[in-house]
């Protein structure tokens, strides 16, 4: 995955963290809300009803009170006053009765917890009661009681203790409940806003804080990947600037000799020296074309390695021959050399382990001025059973070095220490990566040991192969080793006689190879498309014993040409 897919996927990742706890934050906040809400309301109309029903209450005295005014001149009176104050106080008594009724309505239906107020006023109420009763009975005597008025007047003195003292009490109870219901307002106005606060830094602290902080390492990330964009833009540039270099200059000279030797004006020693400086040229560019398609080649992951059977000794010599060469011409010493025993026979990929080290010995050869170069190789491994092994290749010189500020970009692709357009030295700065994404492959890896600016530097690469059982551990790694039996050599008349058809969409590519087969023996049938080759073999597929056909060719390729000769 790459860092800005990684970058959005962690932003779309917090986008959904921050809706999802602004949703259960906006929940809880509302659940708070409705509940203390809802207990406010309880509360107020718990309040509401207490003073009604102390409403009630005073208005039933002040009832008794009337009745008990009439009744003091009740006993004054005869005839039709008498009748009248009688009327006069029936009509108070259904009163009183009324406002008892509503009294026990609001009591029935809604006060039923038990608290000393709702007590107060089943008390006053049960005493009113009574009064109701008795004071109904009374009234309603045979209108000859002389002493009617009296009897009602002593009951309610009576009464009026009674209910005053409940009515007293229920108006204490009513107030420190006012009181009380006020103080729980507040704390619940201060529990809402505590609720809410919490709720707002919980929500902060598990989104917004979060959020935040990715969102600065996101923006801190995306820059930094704004600056290695960069940086690996200028360092492309750099190198496309230097590979431009790196290939006119071999095909300057590539061109140039070719041009003289076109002419008659060059002869003899003049025209082996310039054959030998286009070989070299030439060989120059297919190994920068190599290196480049390598690279390629592992970025895409299409890069394989091919272990098989490595005479140690055998390679390090051919290695040390053809290498030497260089470092003769620059006049410093090659030094090979061992620490400690190494196997005779290791299980790797040959043709990748000589060129990680031709990288890094050539890296080291190019960049020392006087001194030497020193190969020391060591070996981590069980003598007697054989099994997986680490071998440890260092190169070791005294030239140039590393500045400590460039030793970071080594390993980088396209990039060099020195990528000036005076720089001292040439290449790609694809060789140590190389070198890298090989060990790597092979399960190990490259490192820069120690490098001091002027005085050298110290590199190693090791890799982790097998060793086969019961090998051979032998001291054989020194400059001056005694050469080691070679294979035979291939039968040069191998291909004499043998009918050889070479197809290239290139005439030059043709011409050159069946020089090469034709100097070797064989009879070559030259063809420059794929459909003119399949058109022959078709026809005359036995007076063919091998084909070599480039697979990228216009209208039919090499896979197509072979897809078709199968099926006929």
């Amino acid at each position: 995955m790459s860092t800005f897919a990684h970058l959005k996927q962690s932003l779309e990742s917090a986008k959904k963290r921050f809706l999802l706890f602004s949703i259960l934050g906006g929940v809880a906040i509302t659940l708070c809300s409705v509940g203390l809400f809802e207990y406010s309301r309880r509360s107020m109309e718990r309040q509401e009803v207490n003073f009604e029903l102390y409403e009630l209450m005073g208005s039933q005295l002040v009832l008794v009170n009337q009745i008990a005014l009439l009744s003091e001149v009740m006993d004054d009176t005869f005839g039709g006053h008498r009748a009248s104050v009688r009327s006069d106080l029936n009509i108070k008594l259904d009163e009183l009765k009324k406002k008892h009724s509503d009294v026990r309505s609001k009591l029935d239906g809604y006060v039923r917890e038990d608290s000393k107020f709702s007590k107060f006023v089943q008390g006053f109420d049960e005493r009113m009661l009574d009064f109701i009763d008795r004071a109904g009975q009374l009234i309603h005597k045979s209108q000859t009681s002389r002493f009617l008025g009296s009897d009602i007047v002593y009951l309610t003195i009576s009464a009026r203790k009674g209910l005053g003292t409940s009515l007293d009490r229920a108006i204490d109870d009513l107030l420190f409940q006012q009181r009380r219901n006020m103080h729980q307002m507040n704390w619940t106005l201060f529990l809402f806003v505590v609720s809410a606060f919490l709720t707002l830094m919980i929500i902060w602290l598990a989104v917004f804080r979060p959020l935040y902080s990715l969102s600065s390492s996101l923006h801190e990330q995306l820059m930094d990947e704004v600056v290695r964009s960069e940086a690996a833009s200028r360092a492309k540039t750099e190198f496309l600037a230097n590979i431009s270099h790196e290939i006119r200059t071999p095909m300057t000279a590539i061109v140039g000799y070719a041009d003289l030797l076109t002419k008659d004006g060059i002869k003899g020693v003049e025209s082996s020296d310039a054959l030998r400086s286009i070989l070299h040229n030439a060989q120059h560019l297919l190994d920068l074309i190599t290196e480049i398609l390598d690279v390629s080649k592992m970025e895409a992951g299409k890069f394989t390695i091919t272990p098989q059977n490595v005479h140690l000794p055998s390679m390090l010599n051919g290695i040390y021959s053809l290498i030497n060469v260089k470092a003769a011409e620059k006049g410093i010493d090659l030094v090979f050399e061992n620490s400690g025993r190494v196997p005779n026979q290791i299980i790797a990929d040959p043709k990748r382990l000589s060129q990680m080290l031709y990288n890094l010995i050539g890296n080291a050869i190019k960049f020392t001025e006087k001194g030497y170069v020193k190969l020391t190789v060591s070996c981590e491994f069980d003598e007697v059973e054989g099994g997986e092994a680490v071998v440890r290749f260092r190169v070791k010189d005294t030239g140039l070095g590393i500045p400590k500020s460039q030793q970071g970009r080594l390993f980088r692709p396209f990039e060099q220490v020195d990528s000036s357009s005076n720089r001292r030295q040439g290449g790609t700065g694809l060789g140590l990566v190389l070198t890298k994404n090989l060990a790597e492959l092979m399960d190990g890896g490259i490192r820069l040991v120690h490098s001091e600016q002027g005085k050298g530097s110290e590199f190693e690469i090791y890799v982790r192969v097998e060793v086969p059982e019961n090998v051979d551990v032998v001291n054989v790694v020194s400059t001056n080793i005694s050469p080691v039996e070679e294979k035979e050599s291939v039968n040069q008349t191998a291909l004499s006689g043998r009918r050889v058809m070479v197809v290239d969409d290139a005439k030059e590519n043709v011409r050159l190879f069946s020089i090469y087969l034709a100097s070797a023996g064989a009879k070559v049938i030259a063809k420059t498309s794929a459909k003119e080759a399949v058109d022959h073999l078709l026809e005359h597929s036995k007076d063919v014993d091998l084909v070599l056909m480039d697979l990228q060719m216009p209208e039919l390729d090499g896979f197509g040409a072979l897809s078709i000769l199968q099926d006929k």
